[in-house]
């Protein structure tokens, strides 16, 4: 399973989700092994490298109190033929929820939550 860290992560606010989305490559792998041939074009080569990569939602926060601002967690799961979001928390306010959880993004404790 590929290692990704955090802060390559992507949000994206549709209406009441926050949804979080992985890079689909190593970005740090990537990026070393490219800034290595560019030489002294290793900024450029990140920022190019950067548009050019894919990825995919793994994680979202669903807005489900609007008047008191609070959230449930869901991971997307790859166990079925049918991919699926699986709730992984109760409802909780959004900075506990994050704190709680971004840290297993691009980890292989992702894959335990539930």
């Amino acid at each position: 399973m590929q290692q990704n860290h955090v802060e390559h992560f992507i949000v994206k606010v549709k209406k009441n989700v926050i949804v979080l989305y992985t890079p689909d490559q190593n970005v740090d792998l990537l990026v070393d092994t490219l800034s290595l041939l560019a030489g002294s074009q290793g900024t450029r080569v990140k920022a190019v490298l950067e548009k050019a990569l894919t990825s995919s939602p793994m994680f979202q926060l669903v807005m489900t109190d609007k008047a008191s601002r609070l959230f449930k967690t869901q991971r997307f799961c790859f166990l079925s033929s049918i991919d699926y979001w699986l709730t992984i928390s109760n409802e909780d306010e959004l900075p506990r929820l994050v704190k709680t959880f971004v840290k297993h993004l691009g980890k292989e404790s992702f894959y335990d939550l539930h």
